[in-house]
């Protein structure tokens, strides 16, 4: 499993800690995927996610699109 630190540092994200619960709140939505705590993360987790891809202008690999689908599937990613 890649680690959340790994991925912020290769989409070179920088996180105010102070002011930016994000990053937190997606990441402990993804590592409670399988239990009933992840829906308390879920809201804010996909808003930042969709927010990010936005100010990244990311766009999302296949296998990646099969992990978000079964993960978050209400998020929406650019797909091209």
């Amino acid at each position: 499993m890649v680690k959340y630190s790994t991925v912020k540092k290769k989409l070179k994200i920088e996180v105010e800690r102070t002011t930016d619960n994000g990053l937190a709140h997606l990441t402990h939505y993804f590592q409670n995927h399988v239990n009933g705590v992840s829906q308390h993360y879920k809201k804010p987790a996909t808003e930042y996610l969709s927010q990010l891809s936005e100010e990244l202008q990311l766009v999302e690999e296949p296998q990646m699109q099969q992990l978000r689908n079964s993960v978050c599937p209400d998020t929406t990613f650019p797909i091209i």
